[in-house]
């Protein structure tokens, strides 16, 4: 089986899906470019300890590690490999969720709390508009930039493995769905993304986890 992922996967990864049979090309169809330390210094000016954090990215978290790693703000994030990059710091994770509709339940309201929500260029309204909605005080730390790198190909794939909404827009850019083509989707607003291209065969894994997508694979 012929797969592309539409990102860069660890080596670990592609070993085990070639033990199964599944040999996976990687082209990558985003670059992410984090921004300056200077810059995001400027955007957060002071923190103090009452101030609460929220990652949906584990880019956002790579992006700020120097600045946080030895902070211990209540901190919100996504499951899988976003909280891990989280626990490589001191930060106190709160409450973590496969998707930010439902990180948004778990968030505590504390009026006295400054709420920083490290993203993205490109990053979902559903955060910004939770904190908007419950008046609460906060800032978004545009701390990387999401950049598409579309490119047509020339090889047919039986599957391809989608990350992000914006990794769909890039590569349907300069491709096409193909008939009986596969489409692995990371969670369920890339596949809403996806939808508007192909209405067949997209397949949402389990967990938001690039294992998850290779076991639908492998299944």
């Amino acid at each position: 089986m012929d797969v592309l992922s539409t990102r860069m996967l660890e080596p670990v990864l592609l070993q085990d899906a070639q033990a199964k049979g599944i040999r996976i090309d990687c082209i990558p169809f985003i670059e992410i470019r984090h921004r300056s330390t200077s810059d995001i210094v400027q955007q957060l000016g002071d923190l103090n300890s009452r101030d609460i954090f929220v990652f949906t990215s584990q880019h956002a978290v790579h992006a700020v590690m120097e600045l946080i790693k030895n902070l211990y703000n209540k901190t919100y994030c996504i499951e899988g490999v976003t909280a891990d990059t989280v626990r490589k710091t001191t930060l106190n994770i709160r409450a973590t969720a496969p998707y930010a509709k439902e990180l948004i339940k778990l968030i505590e309201i504390d009026r006295e709390a400054h709420y920083y929500f490290f993203c993205g260029d490109k990053r979902l309204p559903t955060i910004p508009r939770f904190l908007q909605q419950n008046e609460l005080r906060f800032s978004e730390i545009i701390c990387y930039e999401n950049i598409a790198v579309p490119q047509k190909l020339h090889k047919q794939y039986d599957a391809i493995m989608f990350y992000s909404p914006s990794g769909v827009e890039s590569y349907f850019s300069l491709n096409t769905p193909q008939p009986g083509q596969k489409y692995y989707c990371i969670g369920s607003t890339t596949a809403q993304a996806l939808s508007k291209y192909c209405k067949e065969n997209i397949i949402i894994a389990e967990k938001p986890e690039i294992r998850a997508m290779l076991e639908k694979i492998n299944g």
